[in-house]
């Protein structure tokens, strides 16, 4: 099940498996317990999470522009545009490799996916900090990921 939060510290709008039990905001760092967090909207459907986290932060920040609102929000990767990929690594390529790992191992490391990616230490960094943001992977327990 998926959901919609709130960071109670910046405010950031932010879609979330709700299973997970913790998280941390990726704006500010402020770590939100999931179990005691206002959920906004709950859905079992990616679809209608990205346009529900999108709708809700048209309610916090409604002087926004567009582009501006795009930035704002946290949404999940693969239904948007999907940003820059660093040297020629798609997200795609990325979702299709973190997804593998996890159901292979249950969780994996960053290592895990510079050694599939075959990238460097700053690339990987840059690439688990996007999927991170879009809600693409979480991570569970500090240093260990999983995808959504």
């Amino acid at each position: 099940m998926f959901g919609v939060i709130v960071c109670p510290k910046c405010n950031r709008v932010r879609g979330i498996d709700l299973s997970i039990g913790r998280a941390v905001c990726p704006r500010c760092g402020h770590p939100i317990d999931i179990d005691r967090a206002k959920v906004y909207f709950r859905t079992e459907s990616q679809r209608e999470l990205v346009e529900a986290v999108r709708q809700k932060a048209r309610e916090i920040a409604p002087s926004l522009d567009p582009a501006e609102l795009e930035d704002w929000a946290i949404v999940k990767d693969g239904i948007d545009p999907p940003e820059q990929p660093e040297r020629g690594i798609s997200e795609d390529r990325v979702y299709e490799i973190a997804r593998r790992l996890t159901a292979d191992q249950g969780e994996f490391i960053r290592e895990d996916l510079k050694r599939e990616l075959g990238c460097g230490e700053d690339e990987v960094d840059g690439i688990v900090e996007r999927t991170l943001s879009a809600g693409v992977i979480y991570e569970p327990r500090r240093g260990m990921y999983r995808t959504v």
